[in-house]
């Protein structure tokens, strides 16, 4: 039997798309192939909705589903008569339910072949000619009966006789093998983590609660998209580090506040705003630049301390 190499936490929270949270797990009793239609039907019970049906890798179209029962087709190109007789690994994914898992027996036991065309009936035999019948004999006069004999007597019932040897143990017959079990039993605790871990509103909302740390790695890019608004509270410190650029593009108003100080620092650079309202910038040279004019305000003095002060140099 082949069973996918490993399903990761991750994976499995990607089955868990949103969706109608479900009363029980759901679970597969059996699971026929019928040949003649190229068709695999599922039994069970608290099937979810939207099903997706794989068998192996590759992906069945679902024909039709219900809570206990789901037909899917074999695809076009892969009829139940072109898999290499064994057993392989079927997993079934929900839009409002966790996802299940089951074994199909292909090519174990092949389809019965369509029934052979009826024989010509023969001909029938010519029926002889019947005889004469001969005339009846006088009845006899009836004798007179007999006296009844005594009954016989009631004979012993034999003893028992000694149990014969045993016979040997006829062949082991196919089963999925113990590894494969455990396997799916390990899947399965890591589901029942995940369910009381994840919860799944009915209106698609998920959430996610963890009583220890979380950790979001991923070694490829990483995309976060938000429909509507998005807030983050943080019950301490924030810290972000990035390893080169970082763009921030704000379509309408930036604002960013802080009941503590604030400081920019690049470099010798660096900008500090006090919650007193003081603004501090120290660096090398300081420029101040504009394609038009600059106008400088204060409710007090305007205080200029330098050796030397150029005016249009």
């Amino acid at each position: 039997m082949r069973i996918p190499a490993a399903l990761s936490l991750i994976t499995l929270l990607e089955l868990l798309a949103p969706a109608t949270e479900a009363a029980g797990l759901p679970l597969v009793i059996s699971a026929t192939v019928d040949y003649t239609h190229n068709t695999l039907t599922i039994s069970g019970q608290n099937f979810g909705s939207s099903p997706a049906v794989t068998l192996d890798s590759l992906p069945f179209p679902t024909q039709s589903s219900a809570s206990s029962q789901i037909v899917a087709n074999f695809p076009s190109d892969k009829a139940p008569s072109g898999f290499t007789p064994g057993t392989y690994f079927l997993t079934v994914q929900f839009r409002n339910q966790l996802p299940t898992i089951f074994a199909v027996d292909i090519g174990a036991n092949g389809a019965p072949g369509p029934m052979g065309p009826a024989g010509a009936q023969g001909s029938t035999g010519v029926a002889g000619a019947p005889g004469p019948v001969g005339p009846a004999g006088l009845a006899g006069p009836a004798g007179p009966a007999g006296v009844p004999g005594p009954a016989g007597a009631t004979g012993s019932v034999g003893l028992t006789g000694p149990a014969g040897p045993q016979g040997p143990t006829g062949p082991q017959g196919p089963g999925i093998d113990p590894a494969v079990l455990q396997q799916i039993a390990n899947l399965q605790s890591q589901l029942d983590a995940l369910r009381s871990a994840v919860t799944i509103a009915a209106d698609g909302t998920v959430h996610i609660n963890s009583e220890a740390d979380r950790k979001d790695r991923t070694q490829g890019n990483f995309d976060d998209k938000v429909g509507d608004s998005r807030s983050v509270a943080i019950s301490t410190s924030d810290s972000l580090k990035v390893g080169t650029n970082r763009t921030v593009t704000v379509n309408g108003t930036l604002l960013e506040q802080a009941l503590g100080s604030v400081e920019f620092q690049s470099g010798n650079a660096d900008v500090l705003m006090t919650p007193d309202g003081l603004i501090v910038i120290k660096g090398g040279d300081i420029q101040l630049q504009a394609t038009d004019v600059i106008s400088l305000q204060a409710g007090g003095a305007i205080i200029f301390k330098a050796p030397a002060v150029l005016n249009n140099p």
